[in-house]
């Protein structure tokens, strides 16, 4: 499969592109009582059942629209218990919560594997669709779909949750439609 080059892009029409992309977001099973997160530039977020507070992932883009390679993918809170301000990870967190970890393939220097340390055993790319809008890829229930949000269900709030499973939503690349897959822990 060959997938367009994030390079052959102009800065301004990419960075349109993952504009729309944000505005455009499409959500599968939001919580009623959680806020929908929309942030310029996102791929993907998490929620989890201990409060609203939300993790981002956003394309990390430079000044002129670009994407960083040294560190394309920005993590961070959207604290909406604590009116909705941003706040970055800690150290903790990125290591054995919510971090990635990214590895630029030598064959395609436009697609990236990702690890989330939130999904360890899933596999994950970062590549750019036919129109050239970057986005996040993985399997949904033997589906391959751009992943849209997860939620994790946890029991207690304790230093080290207890997670009782973990809900992937995405959108199917071939239909578009949302797809769901739960994990059990």
């Amino acid at each position: 499969m060959s997938y367009k080059k994030l390079n052959r892009i102009t800065p301004a029409l990419f960075g349109l592109m993952t504009g729309i992309l944000s505005i455009g977001f499409a959500q599968a099973d939001v919580r009623s009582e959680y806020p929908v997160t929309s942030v310029d530039h996102m791929l993907f977020y998490i929620q989890k059942s201990t409060n609203t507070n939300t993790v981002v992932y956003q394309l990390n883009l430079g000044e002129q629209g670009q994407l960083d390679r040294n560190k394309p993918i920005k993590v961070f809170w959207v604290r909406y218990q604590e009116e909705g301000q941003r706040k970055n990870l800690s150290f903790f967190e990125r290591k054995f919560a919510y971090g990635v970890i990214l590895k630029q393939l030598e064959e395609d220097a436009n697609v990236f594997d990702v690890k989330l340390v939130a999904l360890k055993s899933r596999e994950f790319k970062l590549e750019s669709s036919e129109n050239g809008m970057a986005r996040l890829v993985t399997d949904i229930n033997g589906k391959r779909a751009r992943l849209t949000n997860v939620f994790l269900e946890i029991e207690g709030n304790s230093f080290w949750p207890n997670i009782q499973y973990i809900d992937i939503y995405g959108l199917d690349l071939n239909t578009g439609e949302q797809i769901h897959e739960r994990m059990s822990v």
